[in-house]
């Protein structure tokens, strides 16, 4: 069962033991550490190759997170 608390919106943390809603994916990533920092890993709507995101949400670019994803 998914665990994330944002369902639809994304940036719900995620992990071996957590699993992402329907339509989301398990995206890991480092801050702003870098690879010295610690590796972060949450639950997102990556956008389309042209920008594209589902109904009600836009591309984003979340910089030291995981990059370019939907969100509301």
């Amino acid at each position: 069962m998914p665990t994330g608390s944002a369902p639809t919106g994304g940036g719900a943390q995620c992990g071996p033991e957590a699993v992402c809603h329907p339509g989301q994916e398990c995206v890991s990533y480092y801050g702003i550490g870098g690879t010295a920092g610690p590796k972060f890993h949450s639950c997102e709507i990556r956008c389309g190759k042209d920008g594209s995101c589902p109904d009600g949400m836009s591309c984003a670019v979340i910089a030291d997170g995981p990059g370019e994803v939907c969100r509301r």
